[in-house]
């Protein structure tokens, strides 16, 4: 399958239903967004390489099968409609994406190669005979590297959480040492050989999107419903998290009167949900300081406030990312 380290996470476990996909898709693009979205589905996973914001690659891998362009498009579309699903995205520098567009598209030379029956030397030795443009991937369990190749020589690594393309070997060499280690050898067509049109110009997405919900109408409909109700408790859950750590943040600064004082604050405004208005955050802050000026001297209640307003900046922060 396609297995791809992770890059940079800007959102993960997204329910695949909770937005179309051109809603889904444009946001990303109008976004200037560089990296890689992937659907993962029970029996499929699908790619979607963006270069500052342009679609410039959709990859359908199902078990040995793939399937690109328009034809992947419109079996993404029929999945999202019909079947329950998640979303992750990672953010990429430009090379790196480039580099991946020419693995998308690349040949297996060898697939699903057990680490235990390889030789190093002699897989170099070949690589290096052969003069590869492409990478070797090494993956077990969640966990994926890649080693590309340019003209036989390595000139690279891609690993779980990096963003760019990196000289180090450090996770590769972890990797191929764990129980169940895998290896690919694909060869890949280099950039300057693939054309990166923006296939969203290209395509009326929004058209093959509403056949496919009008042939899956009914799991459709209750695909998205089961999505907004896991959005619903997410978002209740995160609020929840962000109250206790306001809470916690009050008591440690002005002692136990400060949770009351959030507390009460937190009730005038409406409850929790308030968090999520910044007007509403202002007047909460600016309520909990003034409550604690009457407690705790200024240094104190200075603290509190700058560590009140960092919490919700991050929190709220990951949060909506989470949301979109």
């Amino acid at each position: 399958m396609l297995f791809l380290p992770k890059g940079v996470p800007v959102a993960t476990g997204l329910p695949a239903s909770r937005d179309s996909v051109p809603e889904f898709l444009g946001r990303l693009a109008r976004s200037g967004f560089t990296g890689y979205a992937r659907y993962t589905f029970a029996a499929s996973l699908v790619v979607l390489l963006f270069e500052s914001g342009k679609l410039i690659s959709v990859l359908v891998e199902r078990g040995t099968v793939r399937v690109s362009g328009l034809d992947a498009l419109t079996e993404l579309c029929g999945r999202v409609a019909s079947e329950d699903g998640s979303i992750d995205v990672y953010r990429l520098s430009p090379d790196l994406t480039m580099s991946l567009h020419g693995l998308l598209h690349g040949n297996y030379e060898v697939r699903a190669r057990e680490m235990k029956l390889v030789d190093p030397k002699a897989l170099t030795a070949k690589i290096k005979a052969e003069r590869l443009n492409g990478c070797v991937r090494v993956y077990a369990g969640t966990r994926t590297s890649l080693i590309f190749y340019k003209d036989g020589v390595g000139f690279g690594f891609f690993h779980d959480g990096a963003e760019t393309i990196e000289t180090t070997a450090t996770e590769s060499q972890k990797i191929a040492t764990l129980p169940g280690a895998k290896m690919d050898v694909l060869s890949t067509r280099s950039a300057e050989q693939l054309q990166a049109y923006d296939i969203l110009e290209m395509v009326n997405l929004q058209k093959v999107w509403d056949a496919s919900v009008r042939a899956n109408q009914a799991q459709s409909d209750a695909l998205h419903q089961k999505a907004l109700a896991a959005e619903r408790l997410q978002l209740e859950s995160s609020l929840a998290s962000l109250e206790a750590s306001l809470q916690s943040i009050a008591a440690e600064c002005v002692g136990p009167l400060g949770k009351n004082l959030v507390n009460k604050e937190l009730a005038a405004q409406g409850g929790r949900a308030c968090l999520m208005k910044p007007d509403q955050v202002v007047t909460l802050l600016a309520g909990i300081e003034k409550g604690a000026r009457l407690v705790a001297g200024a240094s104190k209640v200075r603290e509190m406030v700058e560590r009140l307003k960092a919490a919700v900046t991050q929190q709220l922060g990951a949060t909506r990312a989470e949301l979109g």
